[in-house]
């Protein structure tokens, strides 16, 4: 691989580093909706790390700058500010890994604020070992925060400011490992892509669980191995990059089974076609999100129909199963289908479970506003709120819709600003205990 795109590829990795622990440290978006990766890398920047030519940058060779701080020369006094990195092989500490650490600085532009590897500076790069304990303790104060490296693996941890008292960090590498291959849209390999994986941190609609994360950057095969990882189903991302949009994958990996994830158009890829369907096999509308399962290798793809309820997805050669993803909700049937691909295009409906309410909105007047729908209609059961989608365009209309819904009489009713046409005290009932689906016309006027 020529010197120049390595130093780009190395530098990408390390900006990669910033911008994602900027984004994981404000915790204002899931991992998924990171900002760009590589906004921040430019080929004259000066690298912190060289990738062994022809392997992914997993494998690192460790350089210091000339004005880097050894953290191993540094004595820590009672009452010091410092930053203590504990590394771990599971449950044991693990003695002798080398940690580099990357203090961070903020910068701040006309409409966005990032975070960036510290450079020729004081608290430029500091490298250490860890002791018997599996610690390492680096100087402080570290006032926007830093990125904790473990040396000769792909995984990292990012560590908030440290300004008036120590801190402490855990780093576990865990035994599953992520292997896998980057095409463009043609099936050629790509060459210097931020590969970005860490385990699925974002659980709930608050709750974040702080977690190790890895990262590699192909090599000239388009290839490239995350190790470390915990033993679950991770997240693995792929960084946009010429002109090529940003790809998200989950993968099962375990300690015996690695995981595997292509990207891009892999050469042999067959399209998987056809429709979002109730259990009459009439389509449902609206956005609706579709999950493919590789049988064999464990990927798993994420996929959104059309607001007409069709779908078309791009698949490598093997053997799928899709089926509609309901986020993780627990139901009791679960409606799939199983495809071998390879060779030629596969063709097949997906079936959407449960019941559904399909509400085509109209208005008295002029004056109110359809949009409004989402938050003043209520449907509910026994006073259990459904979870509705926003409204959505359809045949020439305005719908709102709640699908997936368990059998059960229902009640529908407008709210404090909005009511329908016709409503009767405490709403409009809803037998779904037999059809599986209801759709009508509601009028919305003012109360």
């Amino acid at each position: 691989m020529p010197r120049r795109p390595l130093v780009a590829c190395v530098a990408a990795v390390c900006t990669a580093l910033a911008a994602l622990a900027w984004s994981l440290d404000t915790a204002a978006t899931p991992p998924s909706q990171a900002p760009d990766e590589r906004a921040l890398a430019t080929a004259d920047e000066p690298a912190v790390a060289t990738a062994t030519a022809g392997a992914p940058a997993s494998a690192t060779q460790r350089t210091t700058p000339p004005n880097a701080q050894t953290a191993a020369t540094h004595a820590a006094s009672p009452g010091d500010v410092e930053l203590v990195v504990h590394v771990a092989q599971g449950t044991w500490p693990l003695a002798g890994a080398v940690v580099q650490l990357f203090p961070l600085r903020a910068r701040f532009g006309e409409e966005r604020a990032w975070m960036e590897i510290a450079r020729g500076e004081r608290s430029a790069q500091q490298i250490a070992r860890t002791d018997k304990d599996g610690d390492v303790r680096f100087p402080g104060p570290l006032e926007h925060g830093a990125i904790a490296w473990v040396d000769g693996t792909t995984v990292w941890r990012s560590v908030d400011a440290v300004t008036q008292r120590s801190a402490r960090c855990e780093i576990v590498l865990g035994p599953a490992s992520v292997h896998g291959i980057a095409y463009d849209a043609h099936g050629s390999p790509r060459c210097g892509v931020v590969i970005h994986a860490s385990g699925d941190t974002y659980v709930g609609k608050q709750t974040w669980i702080e977690r190790e994360h890895s990262v590699a950057v192909t090599d000239a095969d388009g290839t490239f191995a995350l190790g470390g990882l915990p033993s679950e189903i991770v997240d693995v991302s792929c960084a946009e990059a010429d002109g090529l949009p940003r790809e998200a994958r989950k993968v099962l990996a375990t300690a015996l089974r690695p995981g595997f994830v292509q990207f891009g158009v892999a050469p042999g890829s067959c399209w998987w076609r056809g429709r979002v369907v109730d259990a009459n096999g009439a389509v449902v509308p609206g956005f609706t999100t579709l999950r493919f399962d590789d049988l064999e290798h464990g990927e798993r793809r994420a996929v959104l129909s059309a607001v007409d309820g069709t779908f078309a997805t791009q698949l490598p050669a093997s053997m799928w199963r899709g089926q509609v993803d309901h986020g993780g909700a627990a139901r009791t049937t679960t409606a799939s289908a199983t495809a071998g691909l390879g060779g030629r295009d596969h063709v097949e409906d997906l079936q959407f479970p449960g019941h559904h309410v399909l509400c085509r909105l109209a208005t008295a007047h002029a004056a109110i506003q359809p949009w409004f729908a989402e938050m003043e209609l209520v449907l509910d059961r026994d006073g259990v709120r459904a979870v509705n989608r926003p409204p959505f365009e359809w045949n020439g209309a305005r719908w709102m819709a709640w699908r997936g819904l368990d059998a059960g009489v229902y009640r529908l009713r407008g709210g404090h600003r909005l009511r329908c046409l016709g409503e009767p005290d405490g709403g409009f009932s809803l037998d779904l205990c037999t059809a599986p689906r209801l759709e009508f016309e509601v009028v919305l006027t003012d109360h």
